[in-house]
């Protein structure tokens, strides 16, 4: 972030020498936390800068959230500040209803399933009524920070072949005409309707895990991890302890 951006948006002469200095020392902490992490963050900022936060980040929230991996943290499209749920999608002759929890770290605009001719309707945040607005041909969804739980309609007078899904909803479950098809395919961002995969391999998950310390100022930690899974779509909860992680032992107290 640019401090003289900020400086300028404040309008000239309206901060002073002693507020300058407090802003560049907050910028320049933050700077040294990878992804400006808020679990990290909230630890490592002294007491005394801490209601200076907000002020440093507005505009630049994302920047709180992980980072993808080979990208360079900054812009919001190198972060991920909501991670989608299972979506279940139960199909019947004249609508589609569905339903999906979405855990967001940083209040963010979602896509919802559909599209300009089919437009979700009667979509609900926990319960509460929510106001779905419309991207070009993406129906847009905005959350606040936390987990909720997004549901709605999809309705139509002749039932289609496929439904837009986000290709970033990974965990689909559907129903079609109350029987469960127990391998929804996909065709990039669509959805098909009462076609099925028919070769799916066995469930495979093999995981390898490397570091890389890299002798800097601040000294610092490079964790790589890869994934090869073959299988049905499905969600796999692994557990690691840290206490025999032998990154925790190195000087970077990760």
């Amino acid at each position: 972030m640019s401090l003289a951006w900020k400086s300028a948006r404040l309008g000239a002469g309206q901060i002073n020498e002693t507020s300058m200095r407090i802003a560049s020392a907050i910028v320049a902490l933050l700077m040294l936390l990878p992804g400006f992490a808020e679990a990290q963050s909230s630890k490592a900022i002294p007491p005394e800068l801490v209601d200076w936060v907000p002020w440093v980040l507005d505009g630049h929230e994302h920047q709180r959230c992980p980072f993808m991996l080979g990208q360079t943290p900054g812009g919001e499209g190198e972060h991920l500040c909501a991670w989608p749920g299972l979506l279940q999608v139960d199909v019947s002759a004249d609508n589609a209803r569905f339903g999906l929890s979405w855990t967001v770290l940083e209040e963010s605009w979602l896509r919802l399933p559909g599209d300009s001719r089919l437009r979700p309707l009667d979509v609900t945040v926990d319960g509460r009524s929510a106001v779905v607005l419309m991207n070009g041909d993406q129906p847009m969804l905005r959350l606040q920070a936390g987990r909720q739980r997004v549901e709605g309609w999809l309705t139509w007078t002749k039932r289609p072949t496929t439904l837009p899904v986000p290709e970033t909803i990974a965990l689909v479950t559907l129903r079609l005409d109350g029987a469960v098809i127990p391998v929804p395919e996909r065709d990039g961002d669509q959805l098909w309707l009462g076609r099925v995969a028919t070769e799916v391999g066995a469930d495979t998950l093999g995981l390898r895990v490397f570091r890389r310390l890299d002798d800097g100022l601040p000294l610092r930690l490079a964790t790589q991890i890869n994934l090869e899974v073959s299988g049905r779509a499905r969600e796999v909860s692994q557990y690691f302890d840290r206490r025999s992680d032998p990154g925790r032992r190195n000087p970077c107290g990760a």
